[in-house]
C-alpha cells in the first residue's frame, strides 16, 4: 500500500509497484545506496 499525503496511490507487490507506480519508485530508489542504484 503506497499512500501520497494520506491519499492511497497504490498497493501491490514491490515489483508490481516498482513496473507502475512512480511514487513507490522514488521512495524505494532514495532508500538505494548509489551502489545498488548503478547494479
Amino acid at each position: 500500500m503506497v499512500l501520497d499525503e494520506g491519499k492511497l496511490v497504490g498497493q501491490g507487490t514491490h515489483d508490481e509497484l516498482m513496473a507502475g507506480n512512480p511514487t513507490y519508485q522514488e521512495i524505494a530508489t532514495s532508500q538505494l545506496s548509489a551502489e545498488e542504484q548503478a547494479a
